[in-house]
């Protein structure tokens, strides 16, 4: 059996042709079943629902369970509706159709999601969710499924050839594969005519039964000819996102269009957006790739090869890699945005200006001109974003520099008194907070606001003051005291004489004068008087 290796990169030879994009990718369409039922080739309808019973006649009111027994009843341009749940079934060579006779997709048999509903297929077992391998499924249309390979062996979804006629023309839409332990998608050995339209590919070939690394797992992988791959998102996949090439022959014309492919190599090892390898005439357009180790990468007989109009960036290696020139006419139109090449000179402070010499790149703190909010130092390296061609451009940014801050701190002394210290600018409110940091050379009034029954003595360790305010200029950490007193009041009280009195005093007194006449004692009768708290 032909192995499936991953074709190594070869000498990089970069051709980067750099043009405002003329038309932006097509836009992309959510992935869900048709919105309303339809019948491709205007047949036969039938339906299956986990409710269903393999008895029944497969109407609407009366389902089969099983989709196996529905496709038993499938002839050309029938379709299949699948009611909502998850179907724990796999299907190869004992799906029980024949279209060996249709030529056009106006005689397609459809197996399909019913509208607006989620199904999902998800065997408990088995090599793959689908195995297309005889010629008799052709003209074949899935849509609207979920296609969950956790549990199988090898792929989500193979169309491939058994011992006779290769399968061929089978076109998925508006679907997931996911979870698949090698290829989400895998088409091989003349299995011709393909198309995946709104498809999401993801998280597959972690497990990669039979392959050396994990980065010989791609999303979908390509071996045969006149497939298009359209409108999808294929995204976080082990190895490559797509991958179009055999090893043993020459496979051509595979179309990868209006697609998003990022994130994939996400084993950690290498993994390209897209690869196109092994014969003349593909084509990869309208595409948006990013997050990947390369971004469009061509080899190994790609000649003829068409790459335009996609937009590229933020990719670990190389936005198009062509080895050995070969298609150096044929990339045109693609906008490359930064490989994340980090200046390796640090930005010079106070304004100056830093050359970029053609590296560029986005993330932290991206430049592209004027100035960064950020403040320089001779620690820190940036990375830049800047649009330019082959051999290099001439740019440059500059950063504020760095800002300086001291910390002032308040305290109130040791007087017993009290009082509130707030500044200007704000940062101190003291009360609670009595210590802030303030940019070197500002100036910061504070302001003693003393408490009822004190009052304010004065301040130490300002630049300036000016009654109940103290100016102080932040050259370095500063440290302030304000001081308040009690209120001192005097007042002399008096009572008539009569029985013992308790005299209420004043608040705050701090001393006590008084006297004490004789109002007409008996004889021999003493007058004491005694102050005393109570």
């Amino acid at each position: 059996m032909k192995s499936l290796k991953t074709v190594a990169l070869g000498v990089i030879i970069i051709a980067s042709f750099i043009f405002v994009i003329n038309e932006l990718p097509k836009v992309f369409v959510s992935v869900k079943s048709s919105s309303q039922l339809a019948q491709v080739g205007g047949g036969n309808t039938y339906y299956v629902a986990t409710n269903g019973s393999d008895t029944n006649t497969g109407t609407l009111a009366a389902p089969f369970r099983t989709i196996h027994k529905g496709m038993s009843y499938l002839r050309s341009g029938d379709t299949l509706y699948i009611r909502a749940g998850t179907y724990d079934e796999s299907f190869g060579s004992e799906m029980a159709f024949d279209n060996s006779g249709a030529t056009s997709w106006n005689q397609a048999i459809t197996i399909a999601a019913y509208p607006g509903e989620q199904v999902t297929l998800k065997p408990s077992s088995g090599y793959r969710v689908f195995t297309f391998d005889l010629p008799k499924y052709a003209f074949i249309i899935l849509d609207g499924l979920i296609m969950d390979a956790t549990n199988v062996t090898i792929n989500g979804v193979k169309i491939t050839r058994g011992t006779g006629a290769p399968s061929h023309h089978i076109w998925i839409k508006n679907s997931v594969i996911r979870n698949a332990p090698s290829q989400g998608v895998l088409t091989t050995n003349g299995a011709d005519g393909n198309r995946f339209t709104n498809v999401d590919v993801y998280a597959n070939g972690f497990t990669c039964s039979g392959y050396a690394t994990l980065d010989f797992c791609h999303g979908m992988y390509i071996s045969a000819n006149n497939n298009i791959i359209e409108y999808s998102k294929i995204h976080g996949n082990a190895g490559w996102g797509v991958q179009v090439y055999d090893e043993a022959g020459t496979i051509s014309n595979n179309i990868i269009r209006y697609n998003l492919v990022y994130d994939n190599a996400a084993a950690g090892l290498r993994g390209v957006g897209i690869g196109l390898y092994s014969g003349p005439g593909h084509e990869a357009y309208g595409n948006i790739v990013w997050g990947n180790n390369y971004g469009i990468t061509m080899n190994y007989g790609a000649t003829e090869a068409q790459v335009h109009d996609n937009i590229i960036y933020r990719n670990g290696g190389t936005y198009i890699l062509d080895a050995n020139g070969l298609n150096s006419a044929g990339i045109y139109n693609n906008t490359l945005i930064n490989q994340d090449v980090p200046n390796p000179i640090p930005p010079i402070p106070g304004g100056g200006t830093t050359p970029i010499n053609g590296q560029c790149g986005t993330t932290q703190n991206a430049c592209v001109a004027g100035t960064l909010s950020d403040t320089a130092d001779s620690a820190t390296q940036y990375l830049w974003q800047c649009l330019g061609s082959n051999g290099g451009i001439t740019a440059s940014c500059s950063l504020p520099r760095p800002t300086t801050q001291y910390t002032l701190t308040i305290s109130k002394g040791t007087s017993t008194g009290q009082g509130a210290v707030t500044s200007s600018p704000t940062g101190i409110n003291c009360g609670t907070t009595c210590n802030a940091s303030f940019n070197s050379g500002a100036s910061v009034t504070l302001t003693a606001t003393p408490s009822t029954g004190s009052t304010f003595a004065g301040w130490s360790g300002c630049t300036s003051v000016s009654g109940t305010s103290c100016t102080v200029t932040m050259n370095a950490a500063r440290s302030v005291t304000a001081m308040f007193n009690i209120a001192t009041t005097n007042q002399s009280p008096s009572v008539n004489g009569g029985a013992d009195r308790a005299i209420t005093l004043p608040t705050n007194s701090v001393s006590l004068t008084g006297a004490a006449t004789d109002d007409g004692l008996p004889a021999g009768s003493t007058l004491t008087v005694t102050w005393s708290r109570v």
